[in-house]
């Protein structure tokens, strides 16, 4: 790869990284891969906006995807990573953020929990349904 070429890389990884809701998932992902259907149940955010998010990093090569059935599941790159070292250091200081770990805490109680991906769906569904009766 050309100087400028790696140089206009590592600027877009970082503008990636300088969004708050992508620091969120991708702490998430760096635990273990996940539906979207997870990722918006954990983090709270709607589905059209995580999935622009998700796309996003999709693109610059940051997650691999791929489906099962409906569902589509998201991973670090760990290839990416690997040429991109700095990234792990992002990742290993992402827990000193307060959002983040309570993050990871209702990541490792929904973890616990086994809960498979139709039911999160589900429930997303329900709750999606009381906020537009309330409204």
């Amino acid at each position: 790869m050309c100087v400028g070429m790696e140089k206009i890389m590592i600027i877009n990884i970082l503008k990636t990284l300088s969004d708050v809701n992508r620091l969120r998932i991708l702490n998430l992902l760096n635990q273990k891969p996940l539906c979207v259907c997870e990722i918006e149940y954990l983090l709270e955010l709607n589905q059209s906006n995580l999935s622009r998010h998700l796309r996003n990093m999709n693109q610059l090569g940051l997650l691999d995807t791929w489906r099962e059935n409906k569902f589509a599941y998201y991973k670090i790159n760990e290839d990416f990573v690997k040429a991109n070292p700095f990234i792990m250091e992002v990742f290993d200081r992402l827990t000193e953020e307060k959002q983040l770990q309570e993050d990871l805490d209702n990541f490792n109680a929904y973890i616990a929990e086994n809960i498979p991906c139709a039911c999160v769906t589900k429930m997303l569904l329900e709750k999606k349904y009381e906020q537009k009766e309330g409204s």
